[in-house]
């Protein structure tokens, strides 16, 4: 509840940065300031990007810490 999200959307693709995304919080992590923090994107991933994803977060600790929601019919909820 007193956290900060850092917000993406949007088709997760290279042309939208998802993996600058996870880059930024893995920056986070290793620099000690990841308190608080946390990563949630909403839109649509293909299973392909999915498990690359989920194994990278795996990799680096941050499963948890972002979030990949998948489609949302109404993301602002």
């Amino acid at each position: 509840e007193d956290a900060f999200v850092v917000g993406g959307s949007g088709l997760i693709e290279w042309r939208k940065g998802a993996d600058l995304f996870m880059l930024l919080a893995r920056h986070l992590q290793l620099t000690g300031r990841l308190a608080d923090i946390w990563f949630v994107w909403v839109g649509h991933l293909e299973e392909i990007e999915r498990v690359r994803m989920e194994q990278e977060l795996a990799v680096t600790s941050l499963t948890g810490r972002v979030v990949f929601t998948g489609r949302k019919i109404n993301p602002q909820d």
